[in-house]
Formats: C-alpha cells, structure tokens, sequence
C-alpha cells in the first residue's frame, strides 16, 4: 500500500478490502463489525455488502479516526493483513494516525501512572474498562496505550 501520511486511508482501505476479502473474511468482519458498532447498523449490514459499503455508511456517521479505531481492532482480531505487503492492516493504520500526529503524543502530560496502569492490567488480562466523566481523555489514553 501507498504511504499512509499521503492518501485518504479510508479510500485505500475501501479498495484493497473489496478486491482481498473472501466471503468467509467478509462474514468474519461483518460478525466483529456488528460486535462493535451495536444495533444501530445492523439494517445496513447484510450478507451481501460490501466493505466498501459498510465503510461509506460509517464515513458518513462518525468521524474518521472512530472509523480508523474500530477497524483497526476487528483487523487486529481476525489477523488480517495486506496479500501483497504482507503488512498487518492494523500496522497500516496505526502509520496513518502516527503520520498525522495521532498517538505516540508528548503531551500526555500528567499520565505517566495512568498509562503504566493501564498497561500493567492489560499483561494480566485481555481488557480493562475505563471510565469517568467526559472530557477527561479517556480515548486519548487508550489510544496511547494501545499504540505502544
């Protein structure tokens, strides 16, 4: 794939997704799709889309890094990578979100211990709920976290 910093990643994503997903694939991300984005998008997810498709709606319905998130963790669920590159699809957009200045922040001022928290729970299990009032960086720590 082309340099993530340099493209519109969602389009990139739209075209090597419709071109390298089988229909086994396809049910996969659909199944882990309806897992993560709950019952509002059902309706538009049925077994003939196309993740093109699914992808339009979402560009249309949030902003792009909570579609770029929520990709990035059904990628990393079913382990699915580039067939030419080789490269993770989760890989390729932790380059985008990198390239645009996303994560891997020296502004985390005053996160240190939570950070560490964080990361110390997720070695002994395999999530960690975060919580608090709104407006207090909750998604920019877990962001962090997870690009480390």
């Amino acid at each position: 794939m082309d340099d993530p910093g340099e493209l519109n990643v969602l389009e990139d994503l739209k075209n090597k997704l419709d071109s390298e997903l089988d229909t086994a694939q396809r049910y996969q991300m659909l199944r882990l799709m309806k897992h993560h984005l709950g019952s509002q998008y059902y309706a538009i997810m049925d077994e003939q889309w196309m993740p093109r498709d699914l992808l339009e709606c979402l560009e249309n319905n949030m902003p792009t890094s909570q579609v770029l998130t929520i990709l990035s963790h059904v990628f990393g669920e079913m382990q699915l990578h580039n067939t030419t590159s080789y490269e993770p699809f989760t890989d390729y957009i932790s380059k985008y979100f990198m390239a645009k200045g996303c994560f891997n922040r020296v502004d985390m001022i005053g996160r240190t211990k939570e950070l560490a928290d964080v990361e110390r729970e997720l070695e002994k299990r395999r999530g960690v709920c975060v919580y608090g009032q709104g407006g207090l960086g909750k998604t920019t720590l877990i962001n962090e976290v997870c690009t480390r």
